[in-house]
């Protein structure tokens, strides 16, 4: 019974925005879902671990970002003159007082907190990552894309089906682009930086040399070689600097032509997959 009724409101849901749609815009129709849900959604916020009323962990997001280099304190010990490297943590973390809709601890744009460490000492930057879709959503004032969280019950049906892959169209992007680039990073051999996210490419960041972002170069396809959603863990070789990782789609016309995974290897001497 509950499968007939998913089939039956995927088949109204289809027809409604079959009319809806040619009057009114996908994001209308989203908008009228989440009010639908809008007390339970207020409830989910407000009472949320991470967020709202009880956000205080330290997995709640952050607001404030620090540009430039903060001198870090030492509690105990010192810090190895010869030591030079730099530790970095990307996470999801989304933009506070955007959050207005159902969420998932995955949700949330890429946020890098870069630790410098050089000459005995070290140096603290944060910044969230500057992706299309986290400047879009930043010149909105508000969420735009579909997230993870929302993607619950009837209504989360819905927009997986009929929205979610409709939204990243209007400004020109597309499932590989339009990612948060919050899950891992990774620096190759030759100091090449990139910000990974599990079901996009990976996006190419240039740091100053203090670990603070100096720009965004972008999402990198190494010449249109990489046409899947790139894992966000790949394994480096520690001997050569080239690192192996997997790529998957649920797209079927992908799926009948190339199968549904591909394997690669990057090479940072040649900068090839």
């Amino acid at each position: 019974h509950t499968v007939d009724m998913i089939k039956f409101a995927v088949a109204a849901a289809a027809a409604v925005l079959a009319v809806v749609g040619k009057k009114y815009s996908i994001e209308t129709v989203d908008n009228l879902l989440d009010f639908l849900n809008r007390d339970d959604i207020k409830s989910h916020i407000d009472n949320h671990v991470y967020l709202g009323n009880r956000g205080t962990s330290n997995y709640s997001p952050v607001s404030q970002e620090n540009l430039r280099p903060l001198p870090t304190e030492v509690v105990e010990g010192e810090l190895p003159h010869d030591l030079d490297g730099l530790f970095s943590r990307n996470g999801p973390n989304p933009i506070v007082g955007h959050q207005k809709k159902y969420y998932h601890w995955f949700d949330g744009h890429g946020h890098l907190h870069n630790l410098r460490i050089k000459d005995g000492e070290a140096f603290y930057t944060n910044a969230f990552v500057p992706t299309p879709r986290y400047t879009i959503e930043k010149r909105l004032g508000k969420q735009y894309f579909t997230n993870i969280g929302e993607l619950k019950g009837i209504s989360g049906l819905i927009k997986a089906i009929f929205i979610s892959n409709k939204k990243p169209a209007k400004y020109n992007l597309n499932g590989l682009t339009a990612g948060q680039a919050n899950t891992h990073s990774i620096m190759t051999a030759h100091n090449k930086f990139y910000a990974c996210h599990e079901a996009s490419l990976p996006f190419e960041l240039e740091l100053n040399d203090d670990g603070s972002i100096a720009r965004a170069v972008g999402y990198e396809s190494f010449g249109d070689v990489l046409d899947y959603p790139v894992s966000a863990h790949p394994k480096t070789d520690p001997n050569n600097g080239q690192f192996i990782f997997h790529s998957y789609t649920l797209d079927p016309e992908l799926i009948k032509k190339f199968g549904s995974m591909k394997v690669g290897v990057y090479n940072p001497d040649k900068e090839k997959v």
